[in-house]
């Protein structure tokens, strides 16, 4: 219905009662507006709810307008409307009522599933590795899980995460001896269908050093192209097709870390043994622990300087190396270790990075291991657990899980931010224009609130 002109002045007034409704609706169903402490599991019945009273607070506003004279006298169709909204007004309420109750019943079933998943099963047995496997390193692709060789093991495995199942990948070349190696995953914006790896390594004392890439393409998809060299290891050229080896002839590889970064991505950081740290290329800030010595590294690429901060080390984790470990936003998870006098550990430790602070969990691992991989799955918020070295110094074939939730509750999911993205979506009515970049965007700000 159009309104008269005369009447605009009118329409104004009633946003006062528009604003008024909104804060008396917000104190009535407080508890429906808040979070709620369900945790994360009851993300979706907190949105539901929210959805539920959104409806009624839009249709008292209506009421209010409609209660307002001008439109009794003047619009003949809104009293009929004024009759719908009331019923639906008296539906909507009994909906909620009903729902709360359900939720709320949902809730303490929840709690107690939790409280049986904290103290007894936090971590979830996978199929077996296809071989006992130490030291390895894993490379998260879409649903796959990289295993590219391992200590005195040359073949490179994919396991799909849906399926639970492996396939073998390649081997590394016969005269590649894998006593220390790290592989790296480079950054390429140009294909989403395959990935480059970059490995390099040496055996026990330095020698025999190795540096290969690998283009990636599934080893599950039903159209993989067998040519261009794809999921093979091949040396590492330059531009005029000759061999680069990193490291220096007396560099020893041995629990050797690395991390790309730079403007431009361009930049190769590695640390090893001992007391090394070097770049193959602003300012870039990297973490690292190793028994009792913490460090901040921050490296300013336009003056090619590192500067170094120290940071804390809780006594619990100080005596040990050798641990799985895992960053997830702002906290680091550390998973068993080796002491130095041979002693084993099965303790998980969280080192929050914004805080700096260190918690030991009163859940542990299933036995005591080190020498292992641990790996985050942002889909499913999963951590997987691979390989290693028991106490009985035998090598394992295990491959386990555990949930983020379990050591980081406040921690959403690839899949719950998408979730809540898409409800975002319906309630603004966002028709044209949303691409995928702003779903990164929003995981990115989301996590960068997270403490």
């Amino acid at each position: 219905c159009k309104l008269p002109e005369e009447s605009v002045q009118k329409i104004k007034i009633t946003t006062v009662d528009f604003l008024l409704l909104k804060e008396v609706h917000k104190i009535k169903t407080n508890d429906k507006i808040q979070p709620s402490g369900r945790g994360k599991t009851n993300k979706i019945i907190d949105i539901i709810e929210m959805s539920l009273t959104d409806y009624l607070w839009k249709i008292n506003i209506v009421l209010i307008l409609f209660k307002n004279k001008f439109f009794w006298n003047n619009l003949l169709k809104c009293k009929i409307l004024f009759c719908f909204c009331t019923l639906c007004q008296t539906f909507f309420q009994k909906k909620l009522k009903r729902f709360i109750n359900i939720s709320k019943m949902a809730n303490r079933t929840t709690i107690k599933q939790r409280q049986h998943l904290n103290t007894s099963i936090p971590f979830q047995r996978l199929k077996d590795l296809p071989n006992p496997l130490r030291q390895t390193q894993c490379i998260l692709h879409k649903h796959e899980i990289l295993i590219c060789g391992s200590y005195e093991q040359r073949a490179c495995y994919s396991y799909h995460i849906l399926k639970n199942k492996y396939k073998f990948i390649c081997e590394y070349p016969s005269n590649v001896q894998l006593e220390g190696h790290c592989v790296v995953r480079l950054i390429d914006n140009n294909n989403n269908n395959h990935i480059t790896l970059l490995s390099f390594g040496s055996s026990l004392f330095g020698e025999n050093k190795h540096t290969l890439v690998m283009k990636y393409a599934s080893i599950w998809s039903n159209t993989l192209n067998k040519s261009n060299n794809y999921n093979q290891w091949v040396p590492f050229t330059d531009n005029h097709n000759s061999s680069i080896i990193i490291g220096r002839d007396n560099d020893n590889y041995w629990g050797v870390r690395a991390v790309i970064g730079g403007s431009n991505n361009n930049l190769l950081f590695i640390t090893y043994y001992y007391n090394n740290i070097k770049n193959k290329k602003r300012s870039y800030k990297m973490l690292l622990f190793c028994f009792k010595t913490g460090l901040s590294i921050e490296y300013d690429e336009d003056n090619n300087t590192f500067q170094f901060h120290q940071l804390p080390v809780c006594d619990y984790i100080a005596p040990f190396n050798e641990y799985a470990y895992t960053c997830i936003n702002s906290i680091i998870l550390f998973f068993g270790g080796l002491s130095g006098n041979n002693v084993h550990s099965k303790s998980v430790h969280k080192y929050s990075i914004r805080g700096n602070k260190w918690m030991t969990f009163q859940n542990t691992l299933p036995s005591k291991l080190h020498h292992f991989a641990a790996i985050l799955n942002e889909e499913d918020n999963d951590i997987h657990l691979i390989g290693g070295v028991d106490y009985k110094k035998t090598t394992l074939s295990t491959h386990m899980k555990t949930k983020v939730s379990l050591w980081y509750p406040s921690h959403l999911s690839r899949n719950e931010i998408k979730f809540i993205i898409q409800y975002w979506i319906r309630t603004l009515q966002i028709k044209f224009g949303w691409i995928y970049d702003f779903d990164n965007i929003i995981m990115k700000y989301s996590r960068m609130q997270e403490i």
